[in-house]
């Protein structure tokens, strides 16, 4: 969807709750898939970040040359950490719908096993019935928001 965005006069905005990883390690995987997609450079993400050895200066060079992506990129995608619960996942996604208009709304949760309960709730399994239910089915469906959700159990 980010490329179809990016290389179109489609508007829109791709929040991904990322509830599974922090900011840093999914930035370095995205990066990752894009060095390859756009220069066909195979580098992981765990290389990318890795303290134990020096990047080689050539990947630092391909990354500063796509600046201009990277701009558009996060234009587009926003990687949302620190936000768990229905509630504050719903209002998020609330005030990007309301600072937006015109744009379509795509929503990505990875992975709902790890949405937090509201107090509302009276457990994670509770929470994760009402943010699939009542928030993604009843509220962002309704106003037109695609939502797209990982359930993974352990």
């Amino acid at each position: 969807m980010v490329d179809f965005v990016m290389k179109t006069t489609y508007k829109a905005k791709i929040l991904y709750f990322s509830l599974e990883d922090p900011e840093i390690p999914v930035g370095l995987k995205i990066m990752s898939h894009y060095l390859y997609v756009r220069h066909k450079i195979s580098v992981s993400a765990k290389m990318l970040a890795s303290k134990e050895f020096v990047l080689d200066n050539k990947y630092l060079e391909i990354i500063k040359s796509d600046e201009l992506f990277w701009r558009k990129f996060y234009s587009i995608v926003e990687v949302v950490n620190g936000l768990s619960s229905p509630n504050q996942i719903r209002d998020k996604v609330r005030e990007t719908y309301a600072n937006n208009p015109g744009v379509h709304i795509i929503v990505l949760i990875d992975n709902q096993s790890n949405v937090t309960a509201d107090a509302q709730d009276q457990n994670e399994w509770e929470a994760i019935k009402r943010l699939s239910r009542d928030i993604i089915r009843l509220g962002f469906c309704a106003a037109g928001i695609t939502t797209i959700t990982v359930l993974q159990l352990d």
